[in-house]
């Protein structure tokens, strides 16, 4: 089992794509990645200028954001590393599914889990 978590959106696609090959070479048959990402837009907001001024703050922390993704393109990128989707869910079906993430469903939507394994046989 793998636990990739809180990493990917300060990484740029080519790192997330060869760290996830590395993984997938290192991982048995029926091995699990859990993953996660962000997706856009990062800040959920509907004001454009606000979305731009968290990207500029977390640039000015040394974290820029590289690595947002759309849920296709963290798939696309699972499959291409060998991996087979099982599973991927937000914060909103979170806070649908556990009543008492239901204040936090808002605020962190942008945030993604996947969780994958690796094929026997593959």
């Amino acid at each position: 089992m793998w636990i990739w978590e809180g990493v990917t959106p300060y990484l740029p696609p080519k790192a997330i794509e060869l760290t996830l090959a590395d993984l997938s070479h290192r991982s048995a048959p029926a091995s699990r990645l859990a993953m996660t990402y962000a997706t856009p837009p990062l800040v959920p907001i509907p004001w454009p200028r606000l979305a731009r001024s968290a990207r500029a703050a977390f640039a000015l922390l040394g974290e820029p954001i590289l690595g947002v993704m759309a849920p296709d393109v963290a798939e696309s990128m699972l499959l291409g590393a060998g991996f087979d989707l099982l599973a991927d869910t937000g914060s909103i079906q979170w806070a649908h599914d556990l009543p008492l993430a239901r204040t936090l469903g808002y605020p962190f939507r942008s945030e993604r889990l996947a969780v994958a394994e690796r094929p026997v046989g593959g």
